[in-house]
């Protein structure tokens, strides 16, 4: 009577099916020379291992800077498509803003029309518009006026006496005191609205402490502040 271990055919040993599967590997590449020429990408994924001593072979170091080519190739090619696909989302928002605005009527409540256009477009950030100078037919919220405690302040001063024209990145402390009923604010802009001169301010606040920094691009913020300023401006005073 022959045990199950003496039985050949029922052991199981690994090399045996990994024995099998290299020589399949090999009698189909024998077969196939070209297969490499046909998949160059294969190439590049293979080890290839030289007995050159402790010196690297030349053909080893060709390999070894294509694969690190290669690599940076693919590492540019998925930024470029997220840069594509992210700046392809602030076009199509910058079209359905620029509509909605036009929509907008001059009424009353058109500062609180717009505050609600753009808090539908932005539900992850905090909003708040700044005007100064506007006719008094127009109905504004208290949050829209500059409270004599922020006419103190750096940023007034920068944007709306010195009339510069440049965006203003605030910290946490400064960003949480212009939105004292959200304490989770960890970052903001400032983005000036302009006619001749500045006559607001567009803040844009974020929990995420990373949203809005230094040296981060600001063509979308520019254009969000001249689509407002543009609409805004007809409330200003003659």
């Amino acid at each position: 009577m022959t045990s199950q271990s003496d039985n050949p055919v029922q052991q199981t040993d690994p090399t045996v099916t990994h024995g099998s599967a290299a020589k399949d590997v090999k009698d189909y590449l024998v077969e196939h020379p070209d297969f490499f020429e046909q998949h160059p990408e294969v190439l590049s994924l293979i080890s290839l291992k030289h007995d050159s001593g402790s010196a690297t072979s030349l053909l080893e170091r060709q390999i070894q800077a294509l694969r690190k080519d290669n690599d940076e190739l693919q590492n540019n090619i998925k930024n470029l498509i997220e840069i594509a696909h992210d700046n392809e989302i602030l076009e199509r928002k910058s079209h359905q803003i620029a509509r909605s605005l036009v929509e907008i009527e001059y009424t009353k409540d058109i500062v609180r029309d717009i505050y609600k256009l753009l808090v539908s477009e932005f539900p992850l950030l905090q909003v708040r518009i700044l005007l100064q100078n506007t006719a008094t037919h127009y109905e504004l919220d208290e949050d829209n006026h500059v409270s004599d405690q922020e006419k103190t302040t750096e940023l007034y001063q920068f944007i709306l006496v010195d009339n510069n024209h440049e965006c203003v990145f605030l910290g946490e402390q400064t960003a949480a005191q212009l939105f004292a009923h959200d304490s989770e604010i960890k970052s903001a802009v400032a983005i000036p609205l302009r006619d001749r001169n500045n006559f607001g301010i567009l803040i844009l606040a974020s929990s995420d402490e990373k949203r809005f920094y230094q040296g981060m691009g600001t063509l979308f913020l520019e254009y969000l502040a001249d689509l407002l300023s543009a609409k805004l401006k007809q409330l200003l005073k003659s």
